[in-house]
């Protein structure tokens, strides 16, 4: 196995790469954090329920800027150099959360929280591939399984420190059932069985009571931890010289150049020896990049780009739309399941998506990039068309708990699986993984705005949503691939 190899060959960089995947379960760890909490903030800024929901797209236009910036800096900066301050301030910005007292404040520190999340996912991204080139796959699958892990624990360390409140289900989720003042928040619950009934008694809820700083406290530790693992290690060893498969850079050889290394070498009888004749790199990374380079013409290279970031865009939107409105829809649609129904079936969904980004550490060894995405995308239609049926009748709540599972395994590996599928059609740079990354974060930031503002209305939006974008994302692969044999068959002409 390659994977095994290169550990073998590569024990420093792959301690390395270890860290680096340590940076990602921060990174999983904070964007689980805010949406628990959003109620606990709300009452310690003292502000809406419309308000605090802000701070979601806030961080998603925060992580957009940082990614794309981060595409030209890592033209002049090491990669370890642009790690190590973007999670140092990423670490900052998760222990001031709490400390917030006002709204714009805390747009600030998560505006702050995104810009370092972003180059801290595209630096982490082009490191990998620069570590490991083609043999990057395991790796990749790796990193963003370990994003996995710490989306998957961040809820439950929030929980614990979440303000009780009783009857919350039956709040009315508008600021007009909410009266702020500066010292203490009041919460106007109301019955549900008629609208003329007598409203409840208000709770009043002092946000000097809360404990959520405890929750981003050990957040900011465990995230400091890591920082500090990830600095030493480089500290010790800074080199970052790329992978045999990346080292050569792409020149196209003028006519007068010669890749011959000639050495004359004389016997004891002075009767000249026949010149040894090498090539001065080595032939398995030399002439594959130059028949790229040479071959391939900018049209090509501009497509498969724009093909890869419509991908991410749609991977990247239907992940976070489905795992973030999975609870809301449960409840919100004809099912009307209770709180701790749809707390489950979304623990569900998260739960596939970080086991099967672990069982792809092991499958990516066997099988090629394209043929993961085919099986992830088929997946996916799989889970659609358990789903879809929503639309037209009342399904049980099995199809529900079915579709949520088949649609958390089929997107687990999708984001990590592309870079390795575009690596092998062409290098990627820093420029195109922030052009990529870019798109990716305009999917986070649109899809669950456009879902939010009506499932209210119309729940099954969310199954619209849903299928049109896993419709668009087979769409886009299936381009993709027949793209990818357009740029093969010009290499071999």
């Amino acid at each position: 196995m390659g994977f095994i190899n290169e550990i073998k060959t590569h024990r420093y960089r792959t301690w390395k790469a270890v860290c680096t995947s340590l940076l990602f379960t921060a990174l999983g760890l904070h964007s689980a954090a805010f949406g628990p909490s959003l109620i606990d903030l709300m009452i310690q800024v003292g502000t809406t329920i419309d308000q605090i929901t802000h701070i979601l797209p806030t961080r998603a236009f925060g992580n957009m800027v940082g990614s794309t910036a981060c595409g030209f800096l890592l033209s002049y900066l090491d990669h370890q150099i642009v790690l190590v301050y973007s999670m140092l301030a990423m670490s900052l910005s998760i222990i001031f959360v709490p400390l917030c007292s006002e709204i714009w404040q805390l747009y600030g520190i998560m505006m702050l929280n995104g810009l370092s999340g972003g180059f801290l996912v595209n630096a982490g991204n082009c490191f990998v591939i620069h570590k490991w080139g083609k043999e990057n796959s395991p790796f990749m699958q790796m990193a963003h399984f370990c994003f996995g892990i710490g989306a998957f624990f961040s809820p439950f360390i929030i929980e614990p420190f979440l303000k009780e409140v009783k009857d919350f289900d039956h709040f009315e989720g508008t600021s007009s059932s909410l009266s702020i003042n500066m010292t203490t928040t009041t919460v106007l619950p109301f019955n549900t069985t008629t609208e003329l009934d007598v409203q409840k008694t208000p709770i009043l809820i002092d946000p000097s009571t809360l404990r959520l700083k405890y929750a981003y406290f050990i957040l900011g530790g465990l995230s400091l931890t890591f920082w500090l693992m990830f600095l030493c290690t480089y500290l010790k060893k800074r080199d970052n010289k790329p992978h045999p498969t990346r080292e050569v850079k792409v020149k196209v050889p003028n006519k007068n150049e010669t890749f011959l290394k000639l050495e004359i070498v004389k016997l004891e009888n002075d009767k000249p020896k026949l010149p040894d004749i090498s090539l001065s790199e080595k032939p398995k990374s030399v002439e594959p990049v130059l028949n790229i380079e040479k071959k391939l013409k900018p049209y090509h290279k501009y497509v498969i780009v724009l093909l890869g970031a419509l991908f991410i865009h749609l991977a990247y939107g239907l992940e976070l739309s489905f795992g973030v409105m999975l609870a809301s829809y449960a409840r919100l649609s004809d099912l009307h399941m209770d709180k701790t129904s749809a707390s489950f079936i979304t623990s569900l969904y998260w739960g596939c998506f970080t086991f099967f980004r672990l069982c792809t550490l092991v499958l990516i060894n066997f099988f090629s990039a394209r043929t993961m995405l085919i099986v992830d995308l088929c997946l996916v239609v799989l889970s659609n068309a358990i789903l879809l049926p929503f639309l037209f009748i009342n399904q049980s709540q099995w199809a529900l708990w079915v579709g949520s599972a088949l649609m958390g395994v089929g997107v687990s590996s999708m984001y990590p699986t592309l870079w390795s599928f575009l690596e092998n059609i062409l290098p990627v740079t820093s420029k195109m993984t922030s052009i990529i990354n870019s798109c990716g974060c305009i999917g986070e930031f649109i899809v669950p705005v456009l879902i939010g503002a009506y499932i209210e209305s119309w729940p099954n939006i969310y199954i619209v949503v849903v299928f049109i974008y896993s419709l668009l994302a087979c769409v886009i692969f299936a381009i993709s691939v027949i793209w990818e044999y357009v740029i093969n068959k010009h290499k071999r002409s």
